[in-house]
């Protein structure tokens, strides 16, 4: 609740000095002065995990790893790394209880799988972070792991490295929209606003009505 209150942060780092801003309209997400993304489209990790146990691309007989496992003891919950539309929520051979979600922003799709638990069924709606079952040893496995794939369509990519799993920056009228509100933003750090929060709560409502209508 703390961070819903949070409209900017301003950083002096040495000598760099920058000011990035919490954007209600796209889901709470930072950018910079311009609308560049400083959030991660993804999660780094859907689970908290003692080691990456296999990591993406390493060779196993003739076939590289098409994703990367997470060590992690049984029970441990697995969250959804962005949000999205579950298409897949059952037992699927080698992978055992799998779980595959679709995240249109990005037109990429996340399968978790060896889960002992699955809290979601096909057709959900998840938000990022929310627990989609837990770890287990279903499947073709020597030991509890989660195995995590990103694909686009049907091929694989490095959940850990590649540059498709940030968020792209605002365009068009989003941007101005952003603009709008950071110059709001930018005059309470200035002093010429005594009531920030009122004017940022009339301008969320106000543009998320021409959002609505686009």
């Amino acid at each position: 609740e703390l961070i819903d209150n949070v409209f900017a942060i301003h950083v002096r780092d040495n000598n760099q000095e920058y000011t990035l801003y919490r954007y209600p309209m796209e889901g709470g997400n930072w950018y910079n002065r311009k609308g560049a993304a400083k959030t991660q489209a993804f999660m780094r990790s859907p689970l908290d995990y003692v080691a990456i146990t296999s990591p993406f691309g390493v060779k196993r007989g003739h076939k590289r790893h098409k994703g990367v496992d997470y060590g992690a003891p049984v029970g441990t919950p697995i969250r959804s790394a962005a949000a999205g539309k579950v298409t897949e929520a059952k037992y699927s051979g080698a992978y055992g209880k799998q779980v595959r979600i679709y995240h249109s922003d990005s037109e990429l799709t996340s399968a978790y799988a060896h889960m002992s638990t699955m809290f979601v069924k096909s057709g959900d709606f998840v938000e990022k972070g929310q627990i989609i079952g837990k770890v287990g040893l279903t499947g073709r496995t020597t030991g509890p792991h989660l195995h995590y794939e990103i694909m686009r369509k049907k091929h694989r990519i490095n959940p850990l490295t590649n540059k498709m799993l940030r968020l792209p920056p605002l365009s068009g009228d989003e941007r101005q929209y952003f603009m709008s509100y950071r110059a709001i933003v930018e005059s309470a750090f200035q002093g010429a606003s005594l009531q920030l929060h009122d004017e940022l709560s009339t301008w969320v409502q106000e543009h998320s009505a021409q959002s609505d209508a686009h």
